[in-house]
């Protein structure tokens, strides 16, 4: 299943966010779809959840959407589209919006003989009152099992009564169903199934920034006289990081455990008078524990040794300092910009099953500096790292510097140095938001939609 609609980059608090052209496309088996008609076509309609994120909350709306009568084919898979609109959503407090959708109730039942798009075998018409009457129409979208008193996304009141009701005051479209759900007079009842979505599947709709409109005007006229920018502030938590590092000249490949973000938050900074964003960063604090690496020394000599990334200041520290500068790329990307400075240390070496002993301080000669750049939503995921092909330098690749303060009995610094410092060494950094659940039982809470399938299950979060 594939949904798209237009979200724009930003509204302003006061306008009414519009979502008018939700489309949603799918296959359905050949077997399945004519399973389901007698007359050649299929026709109804669907609805999914329309979920918003906002300050930690999120609110579900249903969207229901109509398909045209659609011929199923002699052979072959039927694609079937819907179409529709969400209600008017009006957002009133500045920040950032995250939409993403749930998986839709279907409702199909037999269209009118001959009627539909492609080449379907159809029936001739009935007569009044019978499957393949001309002018019968499809059957009304499924209700979504979402309450119909769901608030709206600013826990104010919405332009309707009825939050599955549009509030654009557009007329409704000509062929679509009675609002009561039911199916016309001699029509066979939709046959409801509620779907599943394929695992891994992305569901998010994007991210949108909501900017201080008019109702602001009179902070945005006192910050300005005095130049400051209108600056939003946005908690980052349950931020959880893995990182990944390859050092070239030992072909070690060292994997983090799982870490979060301590304190992150997401800054945006807004013109006082246009309310267009300046700049927008991200800052935290994260730590990783002590890893296990094998590898071989000089190509061929088995090396085993525990493999730290500690901060600058690790004597006195204990939380390595994170920030970055988000922008967006050509394509519309939003692009997180990051440089990390970390030290290395090694302990408890083996050379070739015997230990080396290279002393408590055996750490680099000074920073490893990280240049990493790469997609990210601060409210999703993100995927930050070196690229030995981009067409910048500063980016393709990291310098392990050479070692000091190594071996307790004999020095064995040149020897860590040789072995392996230089520079091509690559980094990754994978951010990934966890969904909030606040049930003392993890098993009842819902799906995160933002981790993979298979860690969905065992997240107790």
């Amino acid at each position: 299943m594939r949904t798209t609609v237009t979200v724009p980059a930003s509204v302003k608090t006061g306008q009414t966010l519009s979502l008018n052209d939700f489309t949603t496309t799918f296959a359905l088996s050949h077997d399945v779809a004519h399973a389901l008609t007698s007359t050649g076509s299929l026709a109804g309609g669907l609805t999914f959840g329309l979920t918003i994120h906002r300050d930690g909350k999120k609110d579900t709306i249903p969207v229901p959407m109509t398909f045209a009568p659609t011929a199923v084919p002699p052979t072959g898979d039927v694609t079937l589209t819907a179409t529709g609109q969400a209600p008017g959503l009006a957002l009133d407090t500045p920040g950032a919006v995250t939409l993403d959708v749930t998986a839709p109730t279907l409702a199909l039942s037999p269209a009118p003989a001959g009627t539909g798009t492609g080449s379907g075998p159809g029936t001739s018409p009935g007569s009044p009152g019978t499957p393949g009457t001309p002018g019968d129409n499809p059957p009304a979208p499924p209700s979504s099992g979402v309450p119909g008193n769901v608030p709206p996304a600013n826990d104010s009141s919405s332009t309707g009564s009825d939050p599955s009701t549009p509030t654009t005051g557009a007329p409704p479209q000509t062929g679509t169903a009675p609002p009561t759900g039911t199916s016309p007079t001699g029509t066979p009842p939709a046959k409801e199934v509620t779907c599943t979505l394929t695992p891994g599947q992305p569901t998010s709709l994007g991210t949108l920034m909501v900017l201080p409109g008019q109702a602001a005007a009179g902070s945005v006229k006192a910050q300005s006289e005095s130049d400051e920018p209108l600056t939003i502030v946005t908690p980052l938590v349950l931020v959880r990081i893995v990182a990944k590092s390859t050092v070239v000249r030992l072909g070690a490949n060292i994997t983090s455990t799982p870490t979060a973000l301590l304190n992150g938050i997401w800054t945006i900074r807004l013109d006082p008078n246009t309310g267009i964003p300046i700049d927008s960063t991200v800052s935290g604090t994260t730590s990783f524990k002590p890893q296990q690496s094998t590898f071989l020394g000089f190509g061929f000599v088995p090396v085993t040794a525990t493999v730290e990334f500690l901060p600058v200041d690790y004597r006195n520290a204990k939380q390595i300092p994170i920030t970055g500068a988000i922008t967006t790329d050509a394509n519309n990307v939003s692009i997180l910009t990051s440089h990390i400075d970390v030290m290395a240390r090694l302990s408890n070496a083996k050379v070739n099953g015997q230990p080396l002993d290279v002393g408590p301080d055996c750490v680099t000669s000074q920073p490893v500096g990280l240049d990493l750049r790469g997609p990210y939503e601060p409210l999703g995921v993100g995927s930050i790292g070196t690229d030995p092909n981009s067409p910048d330098p500063k980016f393709r690749g990291f310098v392990l510097p050479p070692f000091r303060n190594c071996g307790a009995t004999e020095p064995v610094s040149p020897l860590l140095t040789g072995m392996a410092s230089g520079p091509g060494n690559q980094a990754h950094v994978e951010t990934l938001n966890l969904a909030e659940c606040t049930s003392p039982d993890h098993t009842q809470c819902p799906p995160d939609p933002n981790l993979p399938p298979a860690q969905t299950a065992k997240s107790p979060r």
